[in-house]
């Protein structure tokens, strides 16, 4: 991690910025490209760079476990269409973006959300039509479904979302866009074959 970052530093004084970032995280290795030329001053790319830095209180290597694959990355199926939240053994929209954002699953028993693990992918049941009559919480006003604090894909699978009739007026996503000083805690959602 030092070599590249003395790397980049040296790239960033010539005015450009191109390397690749190498980063390990519980025994697993991820690459970041920044490719750029670089109209910002040495010290702002720097300061960006330092969100990449290893703060001293993150555990090494040597004290965790690696982390399996499936824990790195979760499917989780939405097989009703309601909005419970609740032990019942079925999965609905809502529960299942809880269980992307809290890596814990929605309840114990079978069909149940599973629970999410780094970036989750939620698919929908096909052609389905779920159907929000309430606000869920009001993060920056009031939202159809929980906020999106991870990293989280929806395919519909031509599902449609919708507003309720004679629900009052709520925005159906709400994307955290996270704190600069806290690491990892901004959302990112992609809608795949949503109406």
């Amino acid at each position: 991690m030092n070599t590249t970052l003395r790397n980049a530093k040296a790239a960033i004084c010539l005015g450009l910025l191109s390397f690749t970032l190498l980063i390990t995280c519980f025994g697993w290795q991820f690459s970041r490209v920044q490719a750029s030329e670089s109209a910002l001053q040495p010290n702002t790319w720097l300061n960006r760079l330092s969100h990449w830095i290893k703060p001293a209180s993150m555990p090494t290597k040597a004290a965790t476990a690696p982390v399996a694959a499936s824990a790195m990355f979760a499917s989780i199926t939405v097989n009703d269409n309601g909005t419970a939240v609740a032990n019942d053994g079925k999965c609905t929209l809502i529960e299942a973006i809880i269980a992307a954002n809290t890596d814990t699953a929605s309840g114990g028993m079978s069909g149940e959300c599973s629970a999410g693990g780094g970036a989750d992918t939620i698919d929908l049941p096909a052609n389905a039509t779920i159907s929000l009559t309430a606000a869920h919480n009001n993060f920056y006003g009031p939202n159809g479904l929980p906020a999106i604090t991870s990293v989280i894909t929806i395919n519909g699978n031509g599902t449609t979302i919708e507003r309720g009739t004679g629900a009052p007026n709520f925005r159906l996503f709400y994307v955290s866009g996270g704190s600069p000083d806290v690491f990892n805690t901004a959302g990112n959602l992609t809608l795949r074959n949503v109406t």
